[in-house]
């Protein structure tokens, strides 16, 4: 499955999760304005993102926060840039979740992340590769 879909798709689904728990805890049906903040699927190549791209990340992330949007979904073009716009978040009591990957910014700034260990992932693989003892290893990262 292609990984552009099914990271927003595990985050939309679990946002979903948090909503209906918490309306139900609060008896309230009122709807929950939720807004996605991604790299564009017509770019050419994985995390091949500049500056214009994470300007126009924090413009759509500024301009959820003006609409009302109550759960932000934000995968980052850079890991850089965003204590700003996930502050006024904070300020604003919107809490913002991260898929995709993790921003440099204080962990106070976001409610949660869902992201893949790649470094976990990373040791993993490369004592399974040791394990096999052979003379030479001929390995394509991906």
């Amino acid at each position: 499955m292609n990984k552009r879909i099914f990271l927003p798709g595990l985050a939309l689904l679990i946002v979903a999760g948090m909503v209906f728990a918490r309306s139900s805890s609060s008896g309230s049906n009122k709807l929950t304005k939720v807004g996605i903040v991604n790299l564009h699927p017509s770019g050419s190549g994985y995390r091949e993102a500049n500056g214009n791209t994470l300007d126009a990340q924090l413009n759509a992330a500024r301009q959820f926060l003006t609409e009302g949007v109550d759960c932000p979904l934000i995968s980052g073009a850079d890991v850089n840039g965003w204590d700003s716009v996930l502050g006024s978040a904070k300020d604003a009591g919107v809490k913002v979740f991260l898929f995709d990957g993790l921003l440099n910014v204080d962990r106070g700034l976001y409610g949660a992340a869902v992201i893949s260990d790649t470094e976990n992932q990373g040791k993993a693989s490369v004592a399974w590769l040791k394990s096999l003892n052979l003379f030479a290893y001929n390995s394509i990262h991906i």
